[in-house]
Protein backbone atom coordinates (compact mmCIF):
# COMPACT_ATOMS: atom_id res chain seq x y z
CA UNK A 1 0.00 0.00 0.00
CA UNK A 2 2.92 2.42 0.47
CA UNK A 3 4.72 1.70 -2.57
CA UNK A 4 1.43 2.54 -4.23
CA UNK A 5 0.90 5.54 -2.28
CA UNK A 6 3.90 6.82 -3.69
CA UNK A 7 3.19 5.78 -7.12
CA UNK A 8 0.01 7.75 -6.94
CA UNK A 9 1.56 10.90 -5.50
CA UNK A 10 4.10 10.61 -8.49
CA UNK A 11 2.19 10.22 -11.22
CA UNK A 12 -0.08 12.77 -9.75
CA UNK A 13 2.38 15.37 -9.83
CA UNK A 14 3.46 13.97 -13.34
CA UNK A 15 -0.48 14.89 -14.60
CA UNK A 16 -0.28 18.45 -12.98
CA UNK A 17 3.06 19.22 -14.61
CA UNK A 18 1.39 18.21 -17.99
CA UNK A 19 -1.73 19.64 -18.08
CA UNK A 20 0.45 22.85 -16.45
CA UNK A 21 3.07 22.73 -19.55
CA UNK A 22 0.19 22.22 -21.91
CA UNK A 23 -1.78 24.98 -20.34
CA UNK A 24 1.84 27.05 -20.83
CA UNK A 25 1.68 25.87 -24.76
CA UNK A 26 -1.69 27.20 -25.22
CA UNK A 27 -1.41 30.39 -23.93
CA UNK A 28 1.87 30.85 -26.36
CA UNK A 29 0.00 29.83 -29.37
CA UNK A 30 -3.20 32.08 -28.59
CA UNK A 31 -0.47 34.47 -28.21
CA UNK A 32 1.84 34.06 -31.20
CA UNK A 33 -1.41 33.72 -33.12
CA UNK A 34 -2.94 37.10 -31.47
CA UNK A 35 0.32 38.92 -32.59
CA UNK A 36 -0.04 37.57 -36.39
CA UNK A 37 -3.72 38.87 -36.85
CA UNK A 38 -2.50 42.34 -35.41
CA UNK A 39 0.60 42.86 -37.45
CA UNK A 40 -1.57 41.12 -40.87
CA UNK A 41 -4.19 43.61 -40.11
CA UNK A 42 -1.71 46.83 -39.41
CA UNK A 43 0.21 45.42 -42.91
CA UNK A 44 -3.34 45.20 -44.59
CA UNK A 45 -4.14 48.85 -43.52
CA UNK A 46 -0.60 50.67 -44.86
CA UNK A 47 -1.02 51.43 -48.11
CA UNK A 48 1.70 51.77 -50.53
CA UNK A 49 1.51 54.97 -52.31
CA UNK A 50 4.05 54.04 -55.73
CA UNK A 51 5.49 57.42 -57.14
CA UNK A 52 5.09 59.53 -53.96
CA UNK A 53 9.38 60.73 -54.31
CA UNK A 54 7.95 62.05 -57.60
CA UNK A 55 4.93 63.34 -56.13
CA UNK A 56 7.39 65.32 -53.46
CA UNK A 57 9.37 66.58 -55.73
CA UNK A 58 6.72 67.65 -58.14
CA UNK A 59 5.63 69.69 -55.12
CA UNK A 60 8.85 71.09 -54.11
CA UNK A 61 8.77 72.28 -58.23
CA UNK A 62 5.90 74.34 -57.69
CA UNK A 63 6.56 75.44 -54.11
CA UNK A 64 9.70 76.76 -56.29
CA UNK A 65 8.75 77.83 -59.21
CA UNK A 66 5.42 80.12 -57.32
CA UNK A 67 6.38 80.83 -54.08
CA UNK A 68 3.04 83.36 -53.43
CA UNK A 69 0.96 83.13 -50.95
CA UNK A 70 -0.09 79.50 -48.72
CA UNK A 71 3.54 77.84 -50.24
CA UNK A 72 5.16 81.02 -48.58
CA UNK A 73 2.97 81.09 -45.49
CA UNK A 74 3.08 76.53 -44.85
CA UNK A 75 6.05 75.47 -46.71
CA UNK A 76 8.91 77.79 -46.65
CA UNK A 77 8.96 77.56 -42.82
CA UNK A 78 9.01 73.85 -42.53
CA UNK A 79 11.82 73.56 -45.34
CA UNK A 80 13.15 76.65 -46.95
CA UNK A 81 13.74 77.77 -50.62
CA UNK A 82 17.42 76.49 -50.99
CA UNK A 83 16.21 72.68 -48.84
CA UNK A 84 13.43 72.44 -51.93
CA UNK A 85 16.01 73.74 -54.28
CA UNK A 86 18.70 70.87 -52.80
CA UNK A 87 16.14 68.38 -53.36
CA UNK A 88 14.99 68.93 -56.62
CA UNK A 89 18.85 69.02 -57.76
CA UNK A 90 19.27 65.67 -56.33
CA UNK A 91 16.02 64.32 -57.80
CA UNK A 92 17.03 65.17 -61.17
CA UNK A 93 20.65 64.29 -60.88
CA UNK A 94 19.47 60.78 -60.14
CA UNK A 95 16.63 60.42 -61.97
CA UNK A 96 18.39 59.18 -65.05
CA UNK A 97 19.87 55.94 -62.63
CA UNK A 98 16.90 55.25 -61.28
CA UNK A 99 15.16 54.73 -64.93
CA UNK A 100 18.28 53.04 -65.85
CA UNK A 101 18.17 50.58 -63.19
CA UNK A 102 14.58 49.82 -63.65
CA UNK A 103 15.37 49.06 -67.22
CA UNK A 104 17.71 46.31 -66.18
CA UNK A 105 15.53 45.10 -63.66
CA UNK A 106 12.59 44.95 -65.99
CA UNK A 107 15.32 42.99 -68.50
CA UNK A 108 15.79 40.23 -66.10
Amino acid sequence: MGLYAVYLMVRNAQLIDGVADLLIELIHRIGTRSRRKVIMGISREIEKVNGKERLLVEMAIASVEQPKGRICEVIFPVAGEQKLAAIIKEYRSKGALDQRIQKVMRGS
